[in-house]
């Protein structure tokens, strides 16, 4: 029997929207790095759009959640602009309160301001799954998740080690990105520079997530930070020790009007494949990747 002692020091905070291609693999990768608790936030962020999938993603949440009773799946909250502020300004429940008088948490709101409902209710979203945590506490770990990313198997194997075996003296666990825009078949190794993308983080007690998905410390060993610190968006790069697990696998697939769609709602710029030289894959894929689309 599955107990809470056997499971990964680590909670997942996935996101997803409309995601039937991917969202069965996404969730057999879940399963198979055993983590302590997942909450899915299932739901656009953009206040114009429905806040559930309506492609049967909900669906099939449902059903995993039925048999996984470390898992919750919620909508996500997409309040106004004076709302939203507030609660950036609150942020999650496990923050210490003295927080509040960080600069960086004052930065991040004025940020917030300027920035679009979407990136705005992403990192309220994020904080708001972090309230809802019965496990976050200061040595564990955590890492957010989107539906078409996926870790190499030997990555799998990397990241459930340091994690489990709780000797590393580590912040952050690093990877590099392959993006397939076209096929299984080709890839681009240059879209994605930056390694701590959706991967597992240290929690400390002042770790917080902003808008555009920031993860920050709001102070760094409890100490106060010159403004250079307290400016810089990801602290664990710049300051935390690190170890570069290997590559990740980042499927850019959906179908046309689904791809398009989540660049418009998302008030992104949606990339051109062809301002990345193509290579061809010549490796594996991940195992949950072979077995469900019969590679």
């Amino acid at each position: 029997m599955e107990t809470k002692s056997n499971k990964l020091p680590l909670i997942v905070l996935a996101t997803y929207w409309n995601e039937s291609r991917f969202v069965q693999p996404s969730l057999a990768q879940i399963e198979e790095l055993n983590p302590v608790e997942v909450i899915i936030c299932d739901g656009a962020f953009n206040p114009k759009i429905l806040d559930h999938s309506t492609d049967g993603t909900r669906e099939i949440l449902e059903n995993f959640i039925e048999t996984h009773k470390n898992a919750r799946v919620v909508s996500p909250i997409r309040p106004g602009i004076l709302k939203s502020a507030w609660l950036l300004l609150l942020g999650h429940k496990h923050l210490p309160w003295w927080t509040i008088f960080r600069f960086a948490r004052w930065k991040f709101l004025i940020v917030s301001m300027i920035r679009t409902p979407y990136q705005r209710n992403e990192g309220l979203n994020f904080q708001h799954m972090i309230s809802l945590s019965k496990e976050w506490k200061p040595g564990a770990w955590f890492m957010t998740c989107d539906s078409d990313q996926f870790f190499s198997d030997e990555m799998m194997e990397k990241i459930k080690k340091i994690i489990s075996d709780g000797q590393f003296d580590l912040d952050l666990i690093t990877g590099n990105e392959m993006t397939f825009f076209r096929d299984f078949k080709h890839y681009v190794n240059s879209y994605e520079k930056r390694i701590f993308n959706n991967m597992p983080h240290r929690i400390y007690s002042d770790t917080n997530i902003q808008p555009q998905r920031s993860v920050i410390r709001e102070t760094r060993s409890g100490s106060l930070m010159n403004p250079r610190d307290i400016l810089a968006k990801h602290l664990y790069v710049r300051f935390g020790k690190q170890l570069h697990a290997g590559t990740y696998f980042h499927y850019k697939l959906n179908s046309r009007e689904r791809h398009d769609l989540g660049y418009k709602i998302g008030d992104r710029k949606k990339p051109n494949p062809q301002d990345y030289p193509e290579l061809d894959f010549i490796g594996e894929h991940p195992r949950v990747i072979i077995e469900h689309f019969k590679l």
